[in-house]
């Protein structure tokens, strides 16, 4: 993400020592100093809302995460239905179970 903040636009060399400023001057400066403030805020809010937190759960919204390296790590297992007690309930009817892939990792079924 590029940041919007244009540090730039502030005349750092303002005002000029022993001469007569205008008051236009302070009012820009002044109005540039304001919209960078405005723009980091912005920015910092957008940064600590869209993070990747470190101690609580992150949402990546489906979007792919490449090159990762992960070390110890874990994963979240999910026991399901018995397919024993399918089968013994109803013969030649049965079918696996719908396993639903955003409640875990990997899935039990025995």
């Amino acid at each position: 993400m590029a940041s919007n903040i244009v540090p730039g636009n502030i005349d750092g060399t303002y005002p000029k020592a022993g001469q007569d400023n205008s008051s236009q001057g302070f009012r820009d400066n002044f109005s540039e100093i304001k919209t960078n403030f405005t723009t980091t805020a912005t920015e910092i809010t957008d940064l600590q809302t869209n993070k990747a937190s470190l101690n609580a759960s992150s949402d990546f919204s489906n979007n792919e995460v490449t090159r990762a390296k992960f070390k110890n790590n874990s994963e979240t297992i999910r026991t399901r239905i018995s397919l024993w007690w399918i089968c013994y309930t109803q013969p030649r009817k049965w079918s696996l179970p719908n396993i639903d892939h955003h409640s875990g990792h990997h899935f039990h079924i025995h």
